[in-house]
């Protein structure tokens, strides 16, 4: 079996304990199915570019540039080296910076997760203390990475033999949970109804929320 390549290397750093880590990605695309775009015309592919609003023209690589909006039709050009002056001082460290109960950990704003392990074998003692005190003390890590040209905001959690490093969504992400459930009126019901109901679910509980590999095709 081939090892998953690395998807960032650096350096897991607690207070005065610091240890190599890389980071593998945790799922895989293997399963999904992807669809090309054909023309109906003659069968072949067609492909997507960029083409300028007003012309229509395609715009080579070379002559794009990220823009912000500003104003209607007015933006403000951002050079790649400027990109990279905004991205975090650090791009191979992640420090944590506080703790937090596992218990208190909102799942909604977990989004993509990959694995955490040792680098090579000499840091493998010191990540196995921090992963064996976070677990011993049920906290998982919350820290800063740069990825894929990007910052993201993550929570390192002990999982195993090694540790689990999950993408945060940021707060203006989310769809506040009172704008959904607000309206929802708290209804008095038959006690008895509430035993059955836990009768069925302690028939059901499982040790593991894996799904099945039985999944629907998935698409784009």
């Amino acid at each position: 079996m081939v090892a998953p390549r690395a998807a960032w290397k650096g350096f897991l750093k607690v207070g005065a304990v610091s240890c190599a880590v890389k980071v593998v990605g945790a799922t895989s695309e293997a399963s999904k199915i992807h669809f090309k775009i054909l023309n109906r015309k003659d069968g072949l592919p067609v492909k997507s570019v960029y083409a300028d609003e007003v012309t229509g023209e395609p715009v080579d690589a070379a002559d794009q540039v990220k823009g912000f909006e500003i104003n209607k039709d007015e933006y403000i050009r951002i050079e790649p080296d400027e990109i990279k002056k905004l991205k975090l001082t650090s791009q191979h460290t992640l420090e944590v910076g506080e703790f937090v109960a596992l218990a208190d950990v909102d799942t909604r704003y977990l989004e993509k997760p990959y694995y955490l392990i040792p680098a090579d074998g000499t840091a493998v003692e010191a990540f196995s203390v921090i992963r064996d005190a976070m677990a011993s003390k049920k906290v998982a890590a919350r820290s800063c990475i740069v990825l894929y040209q990007r910052g993201r905001e993550v929570l390192i959690q002990p999982y195993g033999k090694g540790m689990v490093m999950t993408e945060l969504r940021t707060h203006d992400e989310m769809v506040s949970a009172e704008s959904v459930f607000g309206d929802l009126k708290k209804e008095d019901y038959d006690a008895e109804l509430l035993e059955i109901a836990e009768m069925l679910i302690e028939k059901k509980v499982t040790v593991s929320i894996r799904p099945s590999s039985r999944t629907p095709m998935k698409t784009p």
